[in-house]
């Protein structure tokens, strides 16, 4: 176990409200998604080959338990990624996001390796901005690891704005601890 970590998180930005209608939709046919329950939780951390970071396998089970929700995606049985969405006014860590009622978070997403390189995040995303969309959600953001370039590329393909907006997310003996640079990030995390 490492005592000490770091990343740069770039946050990106969703407006819904110009993302046309046709875009909001999957792209791969022979994914479905659903919400995960805890027996789900369960499949996910003994799935052959899905080698999830173990942050995320400790966060999923507060997703799954509150008012956010864990998304997982499958093609014929198997799954090939998961996602975490927040909603509203929850708060992750201890209140570090503070989102509107009418605002998102995707978090802790995973694409399975073997399934990677084939739009399945970008689809994964647009299925989330679309659901929320019919729900009266207007705004939605997804931070990436700045290293991870993959995801950046499936961000804007799923019609994410980069903000300019980052933060360092610390982790010292796993806890999570962070440092917001920008505007966006600033009143996102709750920084004076």
């Amino acid at each position: 176990m490492k005592i000490f970590d770091y990343e740069k998180r770039v946050l990106w930005f969703f407006d819904l409200s110009q993302i046309p209608v046709h875009h909001l939709h999957p792209a791969v046919d022979s994914i479905h998604f659903s919400f995960a329950t805890t027996e789900i939780l369960d499949e996910l951390a003994n799935c052959e080959g899905y080698a999830i970071e173990s942050s995320y396998l400790d966060f999923y089970p507060q997703l799954v338990s509150r008012r956010n929700r864990l998304l997982v995606g499958r093609i014929e049985g198997a799954i090939v990624f998961s996602g975490g969405i927040m909603v509203g006014t929850r708060g992750l860590n201890k209140g570090y996001f503070r989102l509107e009622k009418d605002e998102f978070f995707i978090v802790a997403c995973f694409t399975h390796p073997k399934y990677r390189g084939r739009g399945i995040y970008p689809t994964a995303l647009r299925h989330i901005c679309g659901m929320l969309a019919t729900e009266g959600y207007r705004v939605g953001y997804v931070d990436i690891v700045t290293r991870n370039q993959a995801s950046m590329h499936g961000a804007r393909k799923a019609g994410a704005i980069d903000t300019g907006s980052y933060y360092y997310q610390i982790r010292v003996l796993n806890r999570f601890h962070v440092i917001p640079r920008g505007p966006l990030s600033n009143r996102f995390l709750g920084a004076s």
